[in-house]
Parts: structure tokens; C-alpha cells; sequence
């Protein structure tokens, strides 16, 4: 088992010695069309309608042993209740900025299998496609951001764990956070309310409604080594998921015999940026909350 780790571990840290493309204060508009700040569109479900969407708690912990397929090495305990909105299954899904999608139990990729991918933009990329892009929030790696970061990460900041965000983003990095300058009234566990609007990090709008912003790393930096930010409110991601128009449809109709297929839905940005999360647990609470609801 030592050495099937340091053979894994030996691979990872070859994937990662290209780490150079770190995102340090660049910020993007989630509304505007650009490389990678990507154009919202309809797709799937579309937009949200005026129908009221499911919201739903999570149950009490008591429930939350019989976990599907009982996997318990390795499992991260999630007690905390946690609000959860569903958005749609399947072609019906709403596809957008700041929502989840959740695997189904048949889906088999190397990188999508018992995943939860967070949609952080809709657009156009470099290459003129039409994609929708998102991060596994997790997969955790074996390292730091100060390991793999190549000096671009420096302070308490860099002992937060870098999280495989998916298969594509040239080694590059991204760093997602809760303290957008117009959300300082939002989920900010640790900060004063009345937390001036200069102190907050400048890296433009929030993603979505999901209370998640991109970029900042410098002013995060600083903060955090004052003290003044949690640690805990910082996610790093290595690389991303991307899907065409065409690989989206096909996932999201893609339907097994028992029905169950991609699900999409909001949850709080704390469980987002979660960096306790062993590999597929977000996966494993979300199912298990769908399926006490009948939802899958």
C-alpha cells in the first residue's frame, strides 16, 4: 500500500511541476462574454422560471449514516444541516452560473465518476466554442497550494490543500473565495458586519447567486496573514472541467434504466468551498438527500 501511494503521489507531482498560469489578481465579469469569463445561456432547463424550485434542509445526522454504498473509509463526517434547492434532473436541469451538478451513480469517466461539479461559467472559450465550464469541488489532492504553486502562494494561505478541479486549464490554478466586494452581507462566517466595503477583495462580480467569487489572490493573501479572512473560505482548484453544448446535452440525457441521471442544484457556498472533503463526499451527502427526498 506505501508504495502504490508514492507511485500515485510521484504521478501527481509530475501532472502538477507545470503549475505557472496562477490567476493572481485578474478578475472577470460572469456576465460578459470573454475567454474565460464565460456568456450565460440557456441550456438543458434554461434559466430559472417562476415555478417555485424545490428547497429542501438536509436531514438530521442520524440519517445521514446510510450513505449509498457505505463508504465509510475515508469519509468526511458532515453533521452540519445544510440547505439544499433543486433545480432539475436530466435534459430538465437548469444549467447556469453558480449552480451544482451531480453525478448519477452509472456515470463512469475517470474525473466525472461520483463527482459534483461547481458551474462557474457559460460561454465562449479560447477557441471559439460554446462551453460551459466547472470545477469538481471534491477530489483533494495529497498537496498544498504552496507546495504546487511555485512561490505564486506564500503565508497561511498556502497550507490550504489544492483540489483537482478537473482534466483541462494547462496546469493552471484558480482560487475561489466568499468575500466579493457585494456579498460582504453574505455567507462570511468570522467577519464583522460592519466589515468596511475598501477591506473586501476586488475580483469583480459573483458567480451566479452561489455567494462565490474568482481571483483576488494578492488581497487574500495580505488579509489572511493579518488575520482578518478565515482560511477556510479559500478553495484552490487545479484545472477545470469543460463540456461543449453537445458533451453537456448528451451527460444530462444520458439515463439509466432505474431513471437516475445528472441533477442540478443550489447549495450553501460554505459546502463549496469546503476543503475537508475527502473525494466524493460532497457526491455521497447530496445523494443521499435527493434519494430520502425521492428525487432519484
Amino acid at each position: 500500500m506505501k508504495t502504490l501511494t508514492a507511485i500515485i503521489c510521484l504521478a501527481l507531482l509530475k501532472s502538477f511541476s507545470r503549475i505557472e498560469a496562477f490567476l493572481i489578481d485578474g478578475h472577470h465579469n460572469h456576465n460578459q462574454q470573454a475567454p474565460r469569463s464565460l456568456t450565460p445561456k440557456r441550456c438543458g432547463g434554461g434559466y430559472e422560471t417562476k415555478k417555485n424550485p424545490i428547497l429542501f434542509a438536509s436531514i438530521p445526522s442520524n440519517e445521514d449514516d446510510d450513505l449509498e454504498n457505505n463508504d465509510d473509509e475515508g469519509e468526511n463526517d458532515t453533521k452540519t444541516d445544510r440547505i439544499i434547492r433543486y433545480l432539475g434532473r436530466g435534459t430538465n436541469s437548469i444549467v447556469r452560473p453558480g449552480v451544482v451538478l451531480v453525478a448519477p451513480e452509472h456515470e463512469y469517466d475517470h474525473y466525472l465518476r461520483r463527482s459534483v461539479v461547481f458551474v462557474y461559467g457559460i460561454g465562449s472559450n479560447e477557441y471559439g466554442e460554446h462551453v460551459t465550464r466547472g470545477v469538481i469541488i471534491d477530489q483533494p489532492t495529497a498537496f498544498t497550494m504552496g507546495e504546487m504553486g511555485g512561490g505564486s502562494v506564500v503565508g497561511p494561505l498556502a497550507e490550504n490543500i489544492l483540489f483537482r478541479g478537473g482534466p483541462v486549464g494547462n496546469d493552471s490554478a484558480t482560487l475561489f473565495h466568499s468575500f466579493g466586494k457585494n456579498n460582504i452581507e453574505g455567507d462570511n462566517d468570522g467577519i464583522n458586519d460592519n466589515y468596511e466595503n475598501s477591506m473586501m477583495i476586488n475580483c469583480g462580480e459573483m458567480i451566479g447567486t452561489s455567494g462565490i467569487y474568482e481571483g483576488g489572490l494578492s488581497t487574500a493573501m495580505e488579509r489572511t496573514s493579518e488575520g482578518i479572512f478565515p482560511l477556510n473560505a479559500f478553495k484552490f482548484f487545479f484545472n477545470y472541467v469543460e463540456f461543449t453544448d453537445r458533451e453537456l446535452l448528451s451527460i444530462l440525457g444520458d439515463t439509466d434504466s432505474d431513471g437516475d441521471c445528472w441533477t442540478s442544484l443550489e447549495i450553501e457556498s460554505s459546502f463549496i468551498l469546503d476543503s475537508d472533503l475527502y473525494t466524493a463526499d460532497c457526491w455521497k451527502y447530496l445523494r443521499n438527500k435527493l434519494k430520502l427526498r425521492g428525487l432519484i
